[in-house]
C-alpha cells in the first residue's frame, strides 16, 4: 500500500509533456522486471526452506518443481539438483549421493527409487512379522 501511495504521488509530479506513451512502456517493463525479481527470490527462499517429510518424495518433487520453475531454475542447472538435494530427507539422500549423480533428473530417479526401495522393503518386514512370531 505504501509503494502505491508514493507511485500515485510521483504520478502526479510528472509533468504532462512526459506523458508519452514510450515512457509509459519503458516504466511497464521495468515493473514487470522487478516483479519478476521479487518472484524469483520469493520462490528461492520456498525451496531453500523446503524439506522433504517422511516418505512422500511424489509431493517434495511436485513443491519443488513449482518453485523451480518460479525460480528460474532448469533441470540442467547445478544449483536445481544442490537445492533438490538439499531438501531430501537425510536417509534417501545419503543414499542417493553414493550413485553417480549427472543432475536434476538424475537425482529425482534416484529419490523416487529409494524411496520405493524402502517402502517394499518395510511392507515385506512387516508382512512377516506375524510368520517370525510363530
Amino acid at each position: 500500500m505504501q509503494w502505491n501511495n508514493e507511485l500515485r504521488k510521483w504520478l502526479k509530479e510528472i509533468p504532462d509533456e512526459y506523458d508519452i506513451p514510450i515512457l509509459w512502456d519503458s516504466f511497464l517493463q521495468e515493473l514487470k522486471i522487478k516483479a519478476k525479481d521479487v518472484q524469483q527470490t520469493d520462490a528461492l527462499t520456498k525451496i531453500n526452506n523446503l524439506k522433504m517429510e517422511g516418505f512422500e518424495v511424489k509431493t517434495y518433487i511436485n513443491k519443488f518443481e513449482k518453485l523451480a520453475e518460479r525460480a528460474g531454475l532448469n533441470a540442467t542447472n547445478p544449483d536445481t539438483t544442490y537445492f533438490f538435494m538439499k531438501g531430501l530427507t537425510s536417509s534417501v539422500r545419503t543414499n542417493i549421493r553414493k550413485k553417480p549423480i549427472y543432475g536434476y533428473r538424475m537425482a529425482r530417479a534416484h529419490a523416487l527409487d529409494d524411496v520405493f526401495i524402502t517402502r517394499m522393503a518395510l511392507y515385506l518386514i512387516r508382512s512377516q512379522i506375524p510368520t517370525l512370531l510363530k
